[in-house]
């Protein structure tokens, strides 16, 4: 049995949630808000220029990935969640998505990072780069 959420308005313009058992319709709960439930939270792009990978990275990468700057000014974070898909053809780039940690990477950075899981080293690049990943509705044309 799967909750359901369901978004009820009343006469005064307020919202609310309702938490409900999806079989019988049952309710769990009710909230003035749903903050997160309807969307997953941002995801940050990683492009890894001069990619030299030491272990495959295609599809899930894994649920907490480092990514540590091979500079000392600069202290490793972590990416939850990643992704890849795998190797760009036709490149030497890599090509990372994931939640970043609370500090993500220093703004601007675009130095040398090497890439662990907590297991292994899976590779290194000579260049970093922050990206923005396109969802479907933010390639959508504006209204007008």
């Amino acid at each position: 049995m799967m909750p359901t959420v369901h978004e009820d308005g009343n006469h005064r313009g307020w919202t609310r949630y309702t938490l409900a058992e999806t079989e019988n319709g049952h309710a769990w709960g009710v909230f003035a808000e749903a903050e997160g439930l309807f969307g997953e939270p941002r995801r940050g792009t990683y492009e890894l220029f001069g990619w030299v990978p030491h272990v495959e990275v295609r599809g899930w990468v894994g649920s907490r990935v480092w990514v540590v700057p091979e500079d000392d000014e600069h202290d490793p974070w972590l990416l939850e969640d990643a992704e890849s898909l795998g190797q760009q053809p036709g490149t030497d780039s890599l090509v990372l998505t994931g939640l970043d940690d609370y500090e993500g990477p220093p703004e601007g950075f675009r130095g040398p990072v090497r890439v662990h899981d907590r297991h292994r080293w899976l590779g290194s690049c000579r260049e970093f780069a922050r990206g923005v990943l396109l969802t479907a509705a933010s390639r959508r044309p504006p209204c007008m």
